[in-house]
């Protein structure tokens, strides 16, 4: 009797074990399985908005296109030279800005997916900038915006003989996407008539890019979703420009993935500094030190 009663009591006991091993791992898988439900959830609606902000950002630059072009068909015969020009400059306004959003979702995708491939090569970063820079002139003067490319006057920086061969070693197009992300940005959230400054420093292993506007800054609370994906800012657009809310998740993601980094240095009604830092070539990292 005391053995089968052992021995029932080991049973149960490996039966109780058991049980809870059994539920443990339901509960496990139930986790797992609300947790992947959670994720494709996050995706489709992430995939909704994909579509939404394509909808939506694209319609308007399309529908200008489609409009000024039946216009100068029209008018052909009526319309001067300076007319011409101009319709022909407003297309071309609206399918640079559509070229920026498709790329923007792209780029976007290529990263989630990792699919992004970099390339670095050796940059002169004084030249890229300048290149960005000229791109806006129309929508600086749009704007009567005043942007200059400089290097930054500081008794360290001018101990450096060779400013103009600042040379940093990046992707070509990643750098050009991250300028022009911030250097669009800087227009797009100036009011009339002010200041955009884009200078350039160095330290011994890196160039850095220091954009400042003289906008409406950014709250503490905007800063703490600066850089993610789809946010949308307090700030408003001083002239009725379009945010797709992908812009600075890509800076971040793109200058990262170069072995760089971005910040914003910020106050409300002070504007904004955003600081990338480029790692600099190898051999010009140590020139005249």
């Amino acid at each position: 009797k005391n053995e089968n009663a052992q021995t029932q009591a080991q049973l149960l006991s490996i039966s109780q074990r058991a049980e809870q091993e059994l539920e443990s791992k339901i509960q496990q898988r139930t986790k797992e399985l609300a947790e992947l439900i959670a994720r494709l959830e996050k995706l489709d609606k992430q995939k909704n908005e994909f579509l939404g902000i394509a909808a939506h950002d694209l319609k308007n630059p399309l529908t200008g296109i489609i409009g000024l072009s039946d216009l100068m068909r029209k008018l052909e015969s009526g319309i001067t030279p300076e007319q011409r020009y101009s319709y022909l400059e407003r297309i071309s306004r609206s399918g640079q800005r559509m070229m920026h959003i498709i790329t923007n979702l792209l780029d976007v995708n290529a990263m989630e997916s990792g699919n992004a491939k970099l390339e670095k090569h050796r940059i002169h970063l004084y030249e890229i900038c300048h290149r960005v820079v000229l791109q806006y002139e129309h929508n600086l003067r749009a704007k009567e915006l005043h942007c200059k490319v400089a290097y930054a006057h500081t008794q360290a920086q001018d101990s450096f003989t060779n400013r103009q061969e600042m040379i940093i070693l990046a992707d070509p197009n990643a750098c050009f996407q991250i300028l022009d992300n911030l250097i669009s940005n800087a227009i797009k959230y100036s009011p009339i008539g002010k200041h955009i400054s884009v200078q350039l420093l160095r330290s011994q292993d890196f160039a850095q890019v220091r954009i400042q506007d003289q906008g409406s800054g950014l709250s503490q609370e905007d800063q703490e979703h600066l850089f993610e994906r789809f946010s949308k800012l307090s700030s408003i657009p001083t002239a009725g420009e379009h945010s797709t809310g992908l812009g600075l998740s890509i800076v971040k993601k793109l200058s990262e993935a170069m072995g760089g980094s971005v910040h914003c240095e910020t106050e409300l009604g002070a504007g904004c500094c955003f600081v990338v830092n480029f790692p600099l070539a190898k051999d010009d990292a140590f020139h005249n030190q």
